[in-house]
């Protein structure tokens, strides 16, 4: 049977309408015609074989049908829009399966952002052209996503340079959370008295981050609206969001709200950040385990469950006291119990070998491997740990924090880090990965500088930080959108473009899989399409 009538027999099996009649012999999939079609393309499946095809047909917000060209072309109707790909290539939408969007998007609009920012001239002119488009006395900020160390100069930009980029606005960069520099209207409306306008150490930098002008609820929404477009445009159509610090309970109302308002073009899977075990308690009675729809989901905890439970980005070791080890296994055990998963940030080998033990000691009484949990980063995760994570049905997110952290994880690390995170030690060990970035704060957002980073093992400024441990490209692909899709718990819905499944898909500026390596981190979306609605085209 031909390739295209085997995939719209099981197109017509999960996608006809239970009462289409019509001609003898006509298939009812001509008589509900596609809403969209895109022809002349290179469509990149990622399903079992990987196969790659010409044209995809999409209805009611679904793949419908992949194939050649004039077999795609033989099912539109009189409304099919009709798109040319112009031998350009279609992916499945990526999937961040940890990133800090709903965060970011708060202040999203204030952002100026540097992730490919590669001098300290490149971000003044970035300063100097938004203060040319806002008003007098608004907020010019970055608030992380890039590095000292990316830029030719090595340095931030200092107070008085800024000031003569933007002398009429108080202006804030923050790189990661390690330091931050204001100019002279930010200091004085943050109380930043250092001659130099430098504020060092992460406590510092959250502490005058909360002086900032509050922002209204609509302007959260509306951020998390825009937040979305520009994700939607950098290849995201998914995220897993592990909410991070700087979160309160209340925070997570601009994303009901746009979901109320069915105005979400990113879809979610939130876990709910808790601090002690009073907290974890209190979410623990109020959360019925994950529920949701496929475009905002609740999955569990995470990625902090107990503050001093977290060993930070990049540290030697990380002792964990009794008390704090009692306090985590209560809550392992209360939320596990409930069928509530968690998405545990851990770094280092005695982190993960300890939170392991609690798991294994709980799985003696509680099954765990249908929940799903998940360890973030593990950087130093060893092949012993990997198969206990196997044994209970884990999986484990990836991110590429070392484009921009290398140095600091040189220094912390030594030359181990010349194999850190083992990407194919992990991907050959069975254990689902997803990809990410850990944005919008410690890396950058694109999600092809990350899966440059997976392929190269490269900081941005070019230096190869992991030496071994490299992905290809396909299985780079696998892991930002098959793995992904696991780690969202939605692996039959999306991950790949096959039929019955959500048609979420990107339309790239160049071919990913024969591009050069280094044109990887510059491909962008020229057409993302989440659900069959197109939400982001490019307009030159």
């Amino acid at each position: 049977m031909p390739a295209l009538s085997i995939l719209l027999v099981t197109a017509l099996l999960i996608l006809a309408p239970p009462a289409a009649h019509g001609q003898a012999g006509v298939p009812a999939a001509v008589l509900h015609y596609p809403e969209l079609v895109l022809l002349n393309g290179k469509v990149v499946t990622v399903d079992d074989r990987f196969s790659i095809r010409e044209a995809i047909a999409i209805r009611d917000g679904k793949v419908l049908a992949l194939g050649t060209s004039s077999e795609i072309r033989a099912l539109a109707g009189p409304g099919t829009r009709v798109i040319d790909l112009r031998r350009r290539t279609v992916l499945p939408g990526l999937i961040d399966s940890h990133v800090h969007m709903l965060r970011a998007g708060f202040r999203w609009p204030q952002e100026v952002r540097l992730d490919d920012a590669t001098s300290v001239d490149d971000i003044l002119a970035r300063i100097r052209e938004r203060a040319a488009k806002v008003k007098p006395g608004e907020w010019i900020l970055t608030l992380g996503g890039w590095h000292e160390s990316q830029l030719k100069e090595r340095r931030m930009p200092t107070r008085e340079e800024l000031d003569r980029a933007a002398p009429q606005h108080p202006v804030l960069l923050h790189m990661l959370l390690a330091a931050a520099v204001v100019n002279s209207p930010a200091a004085q409306a943050l109380g930043v008295t250092d001659p130099s306008g430098v504020v060092r150490g992460a406590p510092a930098v959250v502490a005058l981050k909360a002086k900032l002008p509050p922002v209204p609820f609509e302007q959260k929404v509306q951020g998390l609206r825009a937040v979305m477009r520009d994700f939607n445009a950098m290849g995201i159509t998914s995220t897993v969001e592990p909410i991070g610090g700087e979160m309160t309970d209340r925070d997570y109302e601009p994303a009901f709200e746009l979901w109320r308002r069915q105005q979400m073009t990113v879809r979610m899977g939130l876990n709910i950040v808790v601090r002690d075990l009073e907290g974890a308690r209190r979410w623990i009675q109020a959360l019925p385990g994950r529920f949701g729809d496929d475009w905002l989901k609740i999955l569990g905890l995470g990625e902090v469950v107990i503050d001093q439970m977290w060993d930070q980005s990049v540290a030697a070791q990380f002792p964990i006291a009794r008390e704090t080890l009692a306090d985590f296994q209560q809550v392992v055990s209360a939320a596990t119990q409930k069928g509530i998963t968690l998405h545990l940030h851990a770094t280092l080998e005695s982190t993960i070998n300890t939170m392991l033990g609690v798991f294994e000691e709980l799985q003696r009484q509680t099954p765990l491997r249908s929940l799903r949990l998940v360890f973030a980063h593990g950087e130093h995760v060893t092949p012993a740990q990997l198969e206990r994570m196997k044994q209970l049905g884990m999986g484990l997110t990836v991110q590429d924090r070392q484009v921009i952290q290398g140095d600091i994880m040189k220094r912390v690390w030594g030359e181990s880090m010349v194999a850190k995170p083992p990407l194919q030690t992990m991907y050959q060990s069975g254990v689902p990965m997803g990809g990410g970035t850990d944005g919008t704060i410690v890396a950058p957002n694109s999600p092809f500088v990350s899966l440059w980073w997976m392929i190269t093992g490269r900081m941005l400024r070019g230096d190869v930080a992991r030496a071994r441990e490299h992905l290809t490209r396909e299985e780079a692909l696998r892991v930002y959108t098959r793995g992904s899709a696991w780690i969202a718990h939605a692996e039959g819905r999306v991950g790949s473009l096959e039929p019955g499944k959500l048609a979420d898909l990107i339309v790239l500026s160049d071919d990913y899989l024969t591009v050069p390596e280094d044109r990887i981190p510059k491909i962008r979306s020229v057409l993302t399409i989440v659900g069959g609605n197109v939400v982001y085209e490019y307009q030159p």
